[in-house]
Protein backbone atom coordinates (compact mmCIF):
# COMPACT_ATOMS: atom_id res chain seq x y z
CA UNK A 1 0.00 0.00 0.00
CA UNK A 2 1.22 3.49 -0.83
CA UNK A 3 -0.57 6.44 0.76
CA UNK A 4 -0.32 9.96 -0.63
CA UNK A 5 -0.49 12.28 2.38
CA UNK A 6 -0.48 16.03 2.88
CA UNK A 7 2.97 17.43 3.57
CA UNK A 8 2.30 21.05 4.62
CA UNK A 9 5.78 21.48 6.13
CA UNK A 10 7.31 20.26 2.85
CA UNK A 11 9.55 17.76 4.59
CA UNK A 12 11.69 15.28 2.65
CA UNK A 13 11.89 17.32 -0.57
CA UNK A 14 13.92 14.67 -2.39
CA UNK A 15 11.04 12.24 -1.97
CA UNK A 16 8.44 14.76 -3.11
CA UNK A 17 10.03 15.93 -6.36
CA UNK A 18 7.61 18.24 -8.16
CA UNK A 19 4.82 17.92 -5.54
CA UNK A 20 6.37 19.22 -2.30
CA UNK A 21 2.98 19.40 -0.55
CA UNK A 22 2.44 15.64 -0.96
CA UNK A 23 4.41 12.81 0.59
CA UNK A 24 4.02 9.20 -0.54
CA UNK A 25 4.26 6.74 2.35
CA UNK A 26 4.81 3.16 1.25
CA UNK A 27 4.11 0.28 3.62
CA UNK A 28 5.71 -2.80 2.05
CA UNK A 29 5.16 -6.40 2.97
CA UNK A 30 8.60 -7.55 4.10
CA UNK A 31 9.05 -11.28 3.70
CA UNK A 32 11.85 -13.68 2.84
CA UNK A 33 15.24 -12.06 2.29
CA UNK A 34 13.78 -8.63 3.14
CA UNK A 35 12.15 -9.66 6.46
CA UNK A 36 15.07 -8.28 8.48
CA UNK A 37 14.15 -4.77 7.32
CA UNK A 38 11.03 -4.93 9.53
CA UNK A 39 13.33 -4.37 12.53
CA UNK A 40 14.35 -0.91 11.31
CA UNK A 41 12.74 1.67 13.57
CA UNK A 42 13.24 4.80 11.42
CA UNK A 43 11.90 5.79 8.01
CA UNK A 44 13.76 4.67 4.94
CA UNK A 45 13.65 7.23 2.16
CA UNK A 46 13.27 5.62 -1.21
CA UNK A 47 11.82 6.25 -4.59
CA UNK A 48 10.29 3.78 -6.94
CA UNK A 49 12.67 1.80 -9.11
CA UNK A 50 10.82 2.97 -12.20
CA UNK A 51 9.69 6.22 -13.73
CA UNK A 52 6.03 7.13 -13.36
CA UNK A 53 3.89 5.19 -15.81
CA UNK A 54 6.59 2.66 -16.71
CA UNK A 55 6.47 -1.01 -15.78
CA UNK A 56 7.72 -2.08 -12.36
CA UNK A 57 11.04 -3.92 -12.47
CA UNK A 58 10.91 -7.27 -10.72
CA UNK A 59 14.70 -7.79 -10.55
CA UNK A 60 17.62 -5.49 -9.83
CA UNK A 61 18.88 -6.17 -13.37
CA UNK A 62 15.64 -4.68 -14.74
CA UNK A 63 16.10 -1.27 -13.06
CA UNK A 64 16.92 1.55 -15.47
CA UNK A 65 20.68 2.15 -15.11
CA UNK A 66 20.08 5.91 -14.82
CA UNK A 67 17.93 5.31 -11.74
CA UNK A 68 20.34 2.76 -10.24
CA UNK A 69 23.28 5.17 -10.58
CA UNK A 70 21.47 7.80 -8.52
CA UNK A 71 20.90 5.76 -5.36
CA UNK A 72 23.01 5.20 -2.25
CA UNK A 73 22.08 1.55 -1.71
CA UNK A 74 20.38 -1.26 -3.58
CA UNK A 75 19.02 -4.23 -1.63
CA UNK A 76 18.58 -7.28 -3.80
CA UNK A 77 15.85 -9.46 -2.35
CA UNK A 78 15.64 -11.57 -5.50
CA UNK A 79 12.87 -11.44 -8.03
CA UNK A 80 9.82 -9.75 -6.59
CA UNK A 81 6.55 -11.65 -6.67
CA UNK A 82 3.07 -10.26 -6.61
CA UNK A 83 1.41 -7.09 -7.63
CA UNK A 84 2.56 -3.46 -7.25
CA UNK A 85 1.16 -1.50 -4.32
CA UNK A 86 -2.26 0.09 -4.35
CA UNK A 87 -1.84 3.89 -4.32
CA UNK A 88 -4.43 5.88 -2.37
CA UNK A 89 -4.57 9.68 -2.37
CA UNK A 90 -5.52 10.84 1.14
CA UNK A 91 -4.42 14.45 0.76
CA UNK A 92 -7.96 15.76 1.41
CA UNK A 93 -9.18 12.98 3.70
CA UNK A 94 -8.71 14.94 6.96
CA UNK A 95 -10.67 17.88 5.54
CA UNK A 96 -13.66 16.24 3.90
CA UNK A 97 -13.09 12.45 4.05
CA UNK A 98 -12.54 12.32 0.29
CA UNK A 99 -10.00 9.97 -1.24
CA UNK A 100 -9.01 8.67 -4.64
CA UNK A 101 -7.50 5.37 -5.66
CA UNK A 102 -4.72 6.37 -8.04
CA UNK A 103 -3.69 2.81 -8.85
CA UNK A 104 -5.33 -0.45 -7.88
CA UNK A 105 -2.71 -3.00 -6.93
CA UNK A 106 -2.15 -5.58 -4.22
CA UNK A 107 -5.05 -4.34 -2.07
CA UNK A 108 -8.33 -4.43 -4.00
CA UNK A 109 -10.24 -1.19 -4.56
CA UNK A 110 -13.29 -2.62 -2.77
CA UNK A 111 -11.26 -3.30 0.39
CA UNK A 112 -9.74 0.20 0.48
CA UNK A 113 -13.14 1.80 -0.08
CA UNK A 114 -14.79 -0.33 2.62
CA UNK A 115 -12.15 0.54 5.22
CA UNK A 116 -12.08 4.25 4.47
CA UNK A 117 -15.87 4.59 4.31
CA UNK A 118 -16.32 2.70 7.59
CA UNK A 119 -14.07 5.19 9.40
CA UNK A 120 -16.21 8.22 8.47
Amino acid sequence: MTLLLPNPRRRFPLACADAPDVLGLRVPQLEGALAALAAISWPVLQSSANRSGESDPRRVEDVDPAIAQGVDLILDGGELPGTPSTVVDLTSYADDRSFAIVREGAVPRSRVEAVLRSSR
